[in-house]
């Protein structure tokens, strides 16, 4: 076994993958060169880490066949899919300093980088974002969040926020429209609460528009006859200041509700070419945002028009059994059910909670949602979906 990989190599090499390596590797670890450990590269908890781990452990490996070292295998790879001048000579840099160590060398020093060539990655969980993609996809998550209305004794109160996920379908917040599920439930006890699903109004398109001042009051729909399509409560867990236990994988706060009409197929309102209004999908895979990524929320804080709140350094983390995610992004009373994405506009959890400290001068230190990979687990098991 070789000795560990000198300090100054390590730092050349960690360098140059964090800034011109890809999140995902899988797609490179297929060329042949590399496939002997396409399976067991390390994985941490955050990208460094995972870059640390992958050095030292390709560092330590060889091809049986060809006995070429598999780190500078993967920094020959990774140059020759490279697209960017600085990447590719970063990259060869990297992988010339490394054959010179391996030699038996001691580890030269690197030239110092060209003057137009000083800019780094300074935030690793930064990211750059396509313009029109982001803006794309922001256009069209505007027009599927809604604003959750109970209508009673003449007067309208707004309880939460909702979002498409189907044709007829939106995902909110159980304790949301606890007092209806109740009633469709008849539990007595709560019988002077109960709130017919007549009374419920799911408001799409309440937003201040382009000039400012004007506001666009929505478009209202009712629920379905059937309108309760599944529901998971919160858990007394949530409630706690000093967390007890952890909730179940069945208290998941979320209510899966069946509109009367098929919104997402329909087209918008003033669209010229009849766009429908479509919805935000499920994802199929289970893969929550690391520790300090960013994290916005679609919300109607407040019973307010459409607001969005973004944290660049949002994500704080999952708990143990993966059933809540804390982050510091802002929320207020009604954001309740709100949807919640990473920088790219995937939907990675459902709004819940906040801090339940109300302690006189407790600064509150996290919000707090459903995983929306715990909620599709119990659907899918369920076979809801």
């Amino acid at each position: 076994m070789k000795r560990g990989i000198p300090g100054d190599l390590f730092r050349t090499i960690r360098a140059a993958l964090l800034d011109c390596a890809p999140d995902n590797l899988a797609p490179v670890m297929k060329d042949q060169r590399l496939y002997p450990w396409r399976y067991s590269l390390p994985a941490a908890g955050d990208r460094i880490g995972t870059i640390d781990g992958i050095i030292a452990f390709l560092y330590e490996k060889e091809r049986g066949d060809s006995h070429e070292n598999a780190l500078y295998l993967l920094l020959q790879v990774l140059e020759e899919r490279s697209l960017e001048d600085a990447c590719q000579s970063q990259l060869r840099q990297a992988r010339e300093q490394l054959a010179y160590a391996l030699a038996g060398h001691s580890v030269a020093p690197l030239p110092p980088p060209a003057r137009d060539n000083l800019e780094r990655i300074v935030r690793e969980k930064s990211q750059f974002l396509d313009v029109v993609r982001w803006r794309t996809a922001l256009a069209a998550i505007e027009n599927q969040v809604c604003r959750i209305d109970l209508e009673r004794h003449g007067k309208i109160d707004s309880l939460g926020t909702g979002f498409l996920v189907g044709p007829d379908l939106v995902l909110t917040n159980h304790h949301v429209v606890s007092d209806t599920i109740d009633w469709w439930q008849k539990q007595p006890h709560n019988q002077m609460h109960w709130a017919r699903a007549s009374q419920l109004i799911i408001r799409f398109d309440h937003k201040q528009l382009a000039d400012g001042t004007t506001i666009n009051e929505g478009t209202p729909l009712r629920l379905a006859d059937n309108w309760l399509v599944d529901a998971s409560p919160p858990s007394a867990v949530d409630r706690q200041i000093v967390k007890s236990g952890l909730p179940a994988a069945d208290e998941l706060d979320y209510a899966l509700l069946r509109l009367g009409t098929p919104a997402g197929d329909q087209p918008l309102a003033g669209s010229a070419n009849n766009t429908p209004r479509s919805w935000i999908p499920l994802p199929s895979s289970d893969d929550p945002p690391a520790p300090g990524e960013p994290l916005i929320i679609m919300q109607h804080p407040a019973g307010q028009p459409l607001k969005l709140a973004f944290e660049s350094d949002g994500v704080i983390g999952l708990n143990a059994n993966r059933t809540r995610i804390t982050y510091r992004t802002n929320t207020e009373h009604g954001s309740s059910g709100s949807p919640c994405f990473n920088a790219n506009w995937q939907l990675v959890a459902l709004h819940h909670s906040g801090d339940p400290d109300y302690s006189p001068n407790h600064r509150p230190d996290y919000n707090e949602g459903i995983p929306i990979a715990a909620i599709v687990r119990l659907l899918t098991q369920r076979g809801i979906l």
